[in-house]
């Protein structure tokens, strides 16, 4: 267990280290990610969903996936207006925060829980990361877009284009006439899945940035809305629905997980403070590496 957890911290550290030395930059970790959302994740579905039966109490995790934005965006944006947040760091920064403290790094649980219960740990991974992304991709858009000076109606239309949910259709209509796919592409889609998890890792190891600028201190709060509160109501719906270990293990890292590099991307699109996301989710991710470990010794 630890020492799945530990081969995946290694490759983050990878990640850093390949970026101080010049070997790979920011754009190609944008590259690698961009190959994770359009191939490997799409794949990772299919291979995963492709012989499992789906219960309505699964489909709950669906629910509270999408619920994580909706509490985040009620806490930050109630501290931002508490402390006049608009008028101290300027409007993209606070659209940064607002966005950055929505977007749950699901896609790193899915990794994690890839890489410690393989598939029975995807499934439930996959199903958080549904709810979360279609909020995502649509509310979540929206308010970037908002707050920088992107077309809104652009919201609806990256959402209807997101691989991953097209993947997660097709393998719940798989699922449901009971298909049977063939062992090629079974074996093909399980290899691509493969490469899910360290790419995700290491292109977060090459993004993160330990240049601290002058909004530090908004971007500590967001870290403390997004992991730290998230971490709490994570605990608060795991005792409160008595989830299994494995899936309390799994809800809390989907409540916690640090900001999403989503928060990146929406930043780079719609002209927010893109300093402020990379410090943003690098602080996030450092906190989530010490953090993982810890949830693992007590629910697992």
């Amino acid at each position: 267990m630890f020492s799945n957890i530990l081969s995946l911290l290694v490759i983050f550290i990878l990640g850093m280290f390949s970026k101080q030395v010049n070997l790979f930059s920011e754009k190609d970790a944008s590259k690698f990610l961009k190959f994770v959302f359009y191939i490997c994740a799409p794949s990772l579905i299919l291979y995963s969903f492709s012989d499992f039966s789906f219960k309505m109490s699964d489909l709950f995790l669906i629910l509270l996936g999408s619920s994580i934005p909706f509490i985040m965006l009620f806490f930050s944006y109630s501290i931002a207006s508490l402390f006049n947040f608009k008028d101290r760091f300027g409007r993209k920064s606070l659209g940064t925060f607002l966005v950055g403290s929505m977007i749950a790094n699901t896609s790193l649980v899915i990794a994690i829980s890839f890489s410690l219960f393989d598939k029975s740990g995807v499934v439930r991974a996959q199903m958080i990361d549904f709810g979360n992304a279609l909020i995502t991709f649509s509310l979540t858009y929206f308010i970037s877009a908002y707050y920088g000076f992107g077309e809104k109606k652009t919201a609806v239309k990256k959402l209807l284009l997101v691989p991953a949910l097209w993947a997660f259709a097709l393998a719940l209509f798989i699922s449901s006439v009971n298909l049977t796919l063939p062992i090629w592409l079974l074996s093909a889609l399980h290899t691509l899945a493969l490469a899910f998890a360290p790419l995700i890792v290491f292109s977060l190891g090459v993004y993160i940035t330990l240049r601290f600028e002058k909004k530090l201190a908004l971007a500590l709060t967001g870290v403390f809305v997004r992991v730290l509160l998230g971490l709490f109501f994570g605990f608060l719906f795991v005792n409160l629905f008595k989830f299994s270990p494995t899936t309390s293990f799994i809800v809390m890292l989907a409540f916690s997980a640090p900001a999403g590099y989503n928060t990146l991307v929406f930043s780079s699109i719609n002209k927010l403070d893109e300093k402020l996301a990379s410090v943003f989710v690098s602080l996030c991710i450092l906190l989530y590496v010490a953090l993982v470990p810890i949830l693992a010794h007590f629910f697992l």
